[in-house]
């Protein structure tokens, strides 16, 4: 018996799946990731307890067979192997292999298998539909605006809505939102919350098709299937947040991304995690930031904006490190920088996702007492 595959095929399929195994658990099934032989593929499954995950590769095989081996005991042969071809074989009784032996060169590999099995792919076909490409590209980056510590289930997922005509994709951690519409029109209709650390495992896949129904989920990928359960959970009002950035704002700034976050990182390097907060002043073209610190000092940072819109003069203090984590997520050469009045919210656009940020009330930056008494 043998079966023959590419290193870099199965490397890349144990990498992913590997994700959705556990280091250690109190079912040590769940430490490890199933292979399937077939006579042209090797079909790689893994099963965290919440989700699971399945990576087909092509293969020649003269033989089936199904094993069970420790996720990081293959991950790191892979990667310590050499490239080219692997030659796969099987020890033990078809319904209950002992052994796997992998050899590569003048390379021998013996790994045991595990006797237990992992729960197959669950059956989700209620609904159906296709997602526009880069969709979960961005799904992923708004991860980013999610808050996998709150006991606010729903705040710990990605918010879905398919409608015959778009699909809308939100996340919130309560402080900001982060919102993208895409016209697009849908075999079905309706809302799911997919876990946030299912969205960052799945990274940027190109275009997605997605199976649901009211527990479950099953998203599709070529040769990638990812499932698993929904969130339950009333997930925030998005549009109610989107109505307080809706309409022309007072004053618009459109800002070089990278020139942007430097400037962030510099203003930032002046506050603390306990007073983060910065101050945005408008003036023209010009935005400067403003910091200030009495255990640490003070920064005033300069923009040259490329361009400028509405009032020539503004001021809010934003959260500086909520914000540039916004602003890293977004792949955008430029972003826009959006004010709607004193003590409401601002929005930051790039790629065609809308970043809402409330304004940190009292918290501009205090002058020195030397400065006070100047």
């Amino acid at each position: 018996m043998k079966c023959t595959v590419d290193r870099l095929d199965l490397l890349k399929a144990v990498e992913f799946t590997s994700q959705f195994t556990l280091v250690t658990s109190a079912k040590p099934v769940l430490e490890n990731v199933k292979l399937v032989l077939s006579d042209d593929s090797i079909t790689v499954s893994a099963f965290d307890g919440e989700a699971q995950a399945e990576y087909r590769v092509e293969c020649d095989c003269d033989f089936d067979s199904t094993v069970l081996v420790n996720a990081n005991k293959i991950l790191k042969l892979l990667k310590s192997s050499d490239s080219g071809d692997l030659n796969l074989s099987v020890e033990g009784d078809d319904d209950q292999p002992t052994l796997l032996t992998i050899a590569n060169f003048d390379d021998t590999f013996e790994l045991p298998c595990c006797q237990s099995d992992l729960p197959a792919l669950p059956s989700v076909s209620h609904y159906h539909s296709t997602l526009p490409s880069g969709l979960m590209a961005r799904a992923n980056a708004m991860t980013v605006a999610t808050d996998d510590t709150t006991n606010r289930y729903a705040l710990q997922g990605i918010w879905l809505n398919l409608t015959p005509s778009s699909v809308e994709v939100a996340s919130t951690d309560g402080r900001r939102l982060m919102y993208y519409h895409s016209s697009f029109e849908t075999q079905d209709t309706g809302t799911l919350i997919i876990p946030a650390q299912v969205i960052k495992r799945i990274g940027k896949l190109g275009e997605a098709e997605i199976s649901f129904n009211e527990n479950l989920y099953l998203i599709s990928s070529g040769n990638i299937k990812v499932a698993g359960r929904q969130i339950e959970g009333r997930y925030p009002a998005v549009n109610k947040v989107l109505e307080s950035v809706d309409g022309h704002p007072e004053a618009s700034r459109v800002i070089d991304r990278a020139l942007l976050l430097g400037s962030l990182r510099r203003a930032s390097l002046m506050t603390t995690d306990e007073s983060r907060g910065v101050n945005f002043i408008g003036s023209g073209r010009c935005l400067t930031l403003k910091a200030e610190n009495a255990s640490v000092g003070k920064a005033s940072v300069k923009i040259d904006c490329e361009r400028e819109e509405g009032d020539a003069n503004f001021e809010v203090t934003l959260d500086v490190k909520l914000l540039k984590e916004l602003a890293e997520s977004l792949n955008a050469e430029t972003v826009t920088l959006n004010f709607f009045g004193e003590d409401k919210a601002v929005s930051l656009v790039g790629n065609g996702i809308v970043c809402v940020q409330m304004p940190m009330l009292g918290a501009k930056p205090k002058a020195s007492a030397s400065a006070a008494t100047a």
